[in-house]
């Protein structure tokens, strides 16, 4: 039997082999053995421990769901997205025999004819622990929490004392939110209810009257800062993903003002006294603090006494809204 003969090209593919061997050993035998002590812990606890530790807290949360909820009464399963398809398998499963029934998104479950009225939100994008909402708008504020809809966040100049003319949490035939960034501390008033939050440090918020005020509805920003902040606001249309800058206004443009048309003509009056104005002709009183809303066709002039804003708004066939400003208004 003739020797085997090995060629320096043989030899140097064998020692290649042998190192890509040595490679994913060393690699892989510390892996291997922390799966092993892994396992050996988890064999000498009881089965619910077993499930919590493995899961990241996913089955203890719907456990605690589940004792918290009256007996029987079905629960709404509301994904994030497509990605949680598997969590919301599971949840189905271990919550059995109460009923589930599965929802994308809380817009799904807000247009569903009898939709359970308890709320169960799976993000794992987040968090493994299933979260129990209270009420539409939290659930929507929480699948929405840190996903912008605005790409480009411009900051304005530095700025201590200044109004955002428009800002609303809104659920309806379309879905309207309140993008922000503040760059340090202020304090945010909501009007006209005057309701009053402090921020401190950095602020971003993807649903900035929710999550300030946990309250809806629309109406204008006064911030004032400590010392001088830069800021950005944009209000969004998360049902079709649009966004719409708006302008941070340190002083108001004189009366009278000229706006473009639109579907809706705001006038806010931003003086602590009533604003007697005139607008296209027709006397009007504007509240202290208030922002009006009419019905808007071409262009309009409002003329008058007070510290009054007037602008315009439409939204196109893609959600987009498109606001008339007042020469001076960027």
């Amino acid at each position: 039997m003739r020797p085997i003969e090995w060629s320096r090209s043989s030899r140097a593919e064998c020692v290649v082999a042998a190192l890509l061997i040595a490679a994913a050993a060393w690699f892989s035998v510390p892996w291997l053995a922390r799966y092993v002590r892994d396992a050996a812990r988890l064999a000498s606890m009881p089965y619910d421990a077993r499930r919590d530790r493995v899961s990241g807290g996913f089955t203890a949360s719907l456990r605690k769901i589940d004792r918290e909820l009256p007996v029987g009464e079905p629960v709404a399963l509301v994904l994030s997205g497509a990605r949680d398809i598997d969590l919301m398998v599971f949840a189905n499963y271990y919550l059995y025999p109460r009923p589930a029934h599965e929802f994308f998104g809380a817009g799904h479950w807000r247009v569903t004819p009898n939709a359970p009225k308890h709320i169960l939100l799976i993000d794992s994008a987040r968090t493994h622990e299933v979260r129990l909402a209270k009420d539409f708008y939290e659930a929507r504020f929480e699948l929405a929490r840190g996903r912008w809809i605005t790409s480009e966040r411009a900051l304005s100049p530095p700025m201590q004392d200044f109004i955002v003319p428009l800002a609303a949490t809104l659920e309806g035939s379309v879905s309207y939110a309140t993008e922000a960034v503040l760059s340090g501390d202020a304090t945010v008033t909501f009007e006209p209810s005057g309701v009053t939050k402090d921020v401190h440090g950095a602020f971003e918020s993807t649903d900035t009257i929710y999550e300030l005020f946990r309250t809806t509805g629309a109406g204008w920003l006064h911030i004032t800062a400590p010392s001088t902040v830069r800021a950005g606001f944009w209000l969004t249309n998360r049902a079709n993903e649009k966004s719409a800058p708006l302008p941070l206004l340190a002083t108001l443009p004189p009366l009278p003002q000229r706006v473009s048309g639109g579907d809706s003509l705001w006038l806010l009056n931003a003086g602590d006294g009533e604003a007697h104005v005139i607008v296209d002709g027709t006397a009007r009183t504007i509240a202290p603090h208030a922002l009006d809303r009419i019905a808007a066709t071409g262009a309009h002039e409002i003329s008058g006494t007070g510290r009054v804003l007037a602008f315009t708004s439409s939204k196109d066939a893609q959600g987009q809204t498109h606001f008339g400003w007042p020469e001076g208004v960027r």
